[in-house]
């Protein structure tokens, strides 16, 4: 399963999620696997992110969580995805998917990528995905060989597509 966090600010979710759960969707057909997104604290539109390729939509709902505090957003992403099986989580390059993607990988045991842009590919069985460097000058190949991978979304890679309907949002506890 491919684990999309979509970020939302006081209840309501940026272009960015939506970019990242179609980012997600297309991760998921190449890896032939199903996309997922997850939601934390009290959200409003949830079931949109379906429209856009989540094939699931999964909210945590805490007093505690509609505030972002890194560690606690770390763990329970990271609770969710072992809970759920995911083998990919992807969150936004964000200010905040950025204090939490290093955290994620951690307690997930896996390898990461920061600011990826283009979908990832399998290449011989090997997990390749590309990103920019030198402030953008080049591009590098990035090839992860852990179980469990985690990415950050560099914002604006993505035009969010719609490719589903609107889906039901299930708690998660």
């Amino acid at each position: 399963m491919v684990l999309v966090f979509a970020e939302s600010q006081k209840g309501k979710f940026k272009k960015s999620a939506f970019e990242a759960v179609t980012f997600g969707y297309k991760t998921a057909e190449v890896l032939g696997m199903e996309c997922a997104a997850l939601t934390l604290g009290s959200v409003s539109g949830a079931e949109e992110l379906g429209k856009y390729g989540a094939s699931k939509i999964y909210n945590v709902t805490d007093e505690s969580l509609d505030s972002f505090d890194s560690q606690v957003y770390a763990t329970v992403i990271a609770d969710a995805a072992q809970k759920l099986g995911a083998k990919v989580v992807i969150v936004n390059h964000s200010a905040d998917g950025k204090s939490i993607l290093g955290r994620l990988a951690v307690r997930l045991n896996a390898g990461s990528v920061a600011g990826v842009n283009s979908i990832p590919r399998m290449d011989g069985g090997t997990f390749k995905v590309k990103k920019p460097v030198f402030s953008g000058k080049a591009f590098a190949d990035f090839e992860v060989k852990s179980d469990v991978k985690v990415l950050s979304l560099m914002n604006n890679s993505f035009q969010p597509a719609e490719s589903g309907s609107a889906g039901t949002v299930e708690k998660l506890d």
